[in-house]
């Protein structure tokens, strides 16, 4: 299977898959799709895909999402417990936020709270961005690249794509 955009991807970090008590480490990419998590394991030294599969969502057991950590993601399935580690805390989150909706539904917001003028929603998004500190952000990038996590490629992809906005 060819390699993918880290744009087409919910998570890319390290991925450690536990199968019957036997433990293994590697880079990987999760996509979520409509009707199964799309996986794709790297090899930790080259990013080289060694496996891809899906895993059905009704395969997640219940309650089996758990953040036991800012940076871990852990999901429990019927034949095998995947963590999910980044320092893109962030990128977690989102991915966390998408497999609760996926799986329960997504959340429907009270009738009787006012909803927020779309241009206090512009302004408090123009806030956040301003608030990205780009320096740390391409240290974080860095990070993930001397361990291995992503590619040198798409350091520097993500590094000019910080440095342009």
């Amino acid at each position: 299977m060819a390699r993918r955009g880290e744009n087409e991807f919910d998570f890319l970090g390290l991925y450690i898959e536990e199968i019957n008590g036997k433990e293994d480490k590697s880079n990987g990419a999760i996509k979520l799709r409509e009707d199964s998590i799309f996986i794709e394991k790297r090899s930790r030294l080259n990013g080289k895909v060694k496996d891809s599969f899906e895993v059905a969502y009704d395969d997640i057991v219940s309650d089996g999402v758990d953040r036991p950590a800012k940076n871990r993601l852990v999901i429990q399935f019927k034949d095998r417990k995947v963590s999910l580690k980044t320092i893109d805390y962030e990128m977690l989150d989102v991915l966390e936020d998408k497999l609760f909706d996926i799986i329960e539904g997504p959340q429907d917001v009270p009738q009787d709270v006012p909803q927020a003028p779309q241009t206090v929603i512009a302004a408090k998004s123009e806030e956040k961005i301003s608030e990205i500190d780009i320096p740390d952000q391409i240290r974080k990038y860095h990070d993930l690249y001397k361990e291995g996590i992503i590619s040198e490629e798409e350091f520097e992809n993500k590094k000019k794509e910080l440095l342009s906005s």
